[in-house]
């Protein structure tokens, strides 16, 4: 049969147990993939704000510096 996704009876007395042992499975799996997702993406936007904050800083800087220079001329 095509459309039985499971394929014992739902009266068998492992059916409660496979499928909590599935789910359970599953659901780390998936947990652990999210995590992993979350993470990966945490770092790359940590990673461009960094690298936009340096460069930032990095022009502030030289604004502050070429009017220092001006101030002193």
């Amino acid at each position: 049969m095509c459309y039985q996704v499971i394929p014992f009876s739902l009266h068998s007395p492992n059916f409660l147990k496979s499928y909590s042992s599935f789910w359970s499975k599953t659901h780390t799996e998936n947990y652990k993939a999210s995590l992993r997702n979350a993470l990966s993406i945490t770092i790359i936007f940590t990673t461009v704000f960094l690298i936009a904050y340096a460069v930032a800083c990095k022009h502030h800087a030289g604004d502050q510096s070429q009017q220092a220079r001006l101030a002193i001329l």
